[in-house]
This record gives C-alpha cells, structure tokens and sequence, in this order.
C-alpha cells in the first residue's frame, strides 16, 4: 500500500469506534466489526461465549455503579473471585473474537493473516 494511503486506511480502522463511546458490550463489538463486513457469531463459534457474554453484562453493570455513584445492590458487592471470573470471561472472549477473526481473514485473504 503506498504511504499515502496507509494512514488514511489506519485512521479508518479506528474512527466512530463505539467502543470509545460507550461500555464494552456485544452491541458495540458487533457495529465496530460489522463497519468491515465481519459477522461476529460468538455463540455460534463457542458455547461458552453465552455465559461470558453474561459475564461481560454484570461486569459493565457494577463498572455503570462504581462510575456514576450508584447504589449498591441489596445482594452486595461482588467477591473477589467473582471479579477474577469476570476478568478471565473477558480474556476468553478476547480470544474467541481472535480465533473468529483469523478465520475470516483467512478465508478472505486465502491466505494465514498472522501465526496463531
């Protein structure tokens, strides 16, 4: 790609990011992939991503709290080994996303997009 282009192309990739507008959620996953044509099936790609993606809603849920000054819910706050569960959910998500997106980019570009 000439250099001219590559940081018109590079700004692209991160420009009207959802994800620097709001929470991390799957909504916003979704519209910033989808701007490339990429369809994120997490569910369909791992059964686990349903209760990750669970996962990934309480943790925004206690971050919107923490935040915004909200009040505590009557069950309390989370244990530390609930936030450990949250923290490795989002890092297997992460991972889903990566292998999803390999695969597609493999499919596109015929070729490996990186070494795995």
């Amino acid at each position: 790609m000439r250099p001219s282009l590559r940081l018109l192309v590079q700004e692209q990739f991160t420009a009207h990011r959802k994800l620097d507008q709001g929470n991390l959620n799957i909504d916003n996953i979704k519209k910033d992939f989808n701007r490339f044509g990429f369809e994120l099936r997490m569910a369909q790609h791992d059964p686990a991503n349903h209760a990750r993606l669970a996962d990934l809603r309480r943790l925004n849920e206690w971050r919107n709290i923490a935040a915004h000054h909200g009040a505590v819910p009557v069950a309390g706050v989370p244990t530390l080994a609930t936030i450990r569960g949250w923290r490795d959910a989002c890092d297997l998500l992460a991972a889903s996303l990566d292998e999803i997106m390999y695969n597609q980019l493999r499919r596109i570009l015929k070729r490996r997009p990186w070494v795995p």
